[in-house]
């Protein structure tokens, strides 16, 4: 699909430091590729946070939120 060296999209999506997010083991595995309906951090303070730069990807990579998320980010905003 993408060649060998697995360099497409989603690769470069998988591995762009803008999108990493630096837990611990057992939240990586609660998270694995939730959006923000079904995820957030569990420290409140970093949750506005984890939603800027989830938005700052979406927007990056074309993507679309989901219903789900985009109610998830108007409940933020009204905070």
């Amino acid at each position: 699909m993408y060649g060998q060296n697995g360099a497409g999209p989603q690769r470069q999506f998988a591995e762009d430091p803008e999108n990493l997010w630096l837990v611990d083991d057992g939240r990586n595995q609660s998270k694995g590729d939730k959006g923000l309906d079904k995820w957030m951090p569990p420290y409140e303070p970093v949750q506005a946070i984890y939603v800027k730069r989830f938005m700052a990807i979406v927007e990056k990579y074309g993507l679309r939120f989901s219903e789900q998320e985009s109610t998830q980010i108007l409940a933020r905003v009204k905070e």
